[in-house]
């Protein structure tokens, strides 16, 4: 995931959109995910949950 979050944006909204996207639902999943990627990544995915109410 590291090296999807530093391509451009289209590679980025494609690790949103199949990855993060889902695992956001999976509050456990997501939370021990988070410790694993980097501050990116981390960023990508804390964004996801504010569009999404988390």
């Amino acid at each position: 995931m590291k090296k999807m979050a530093l391509n451009d944006e289209k590679v980025q909204e494609v690790l949103i959109v199949s990855v993060l996207e889902l695992l956001i639902t999976e509050r456990d999943v997501i939370e021990r995910a988070k410790f694993h990627v980097g501050e990116l990544t981390k960023r990508l995915c804390e964004n996801v949950e504010k569009a999404y109410g988390f």
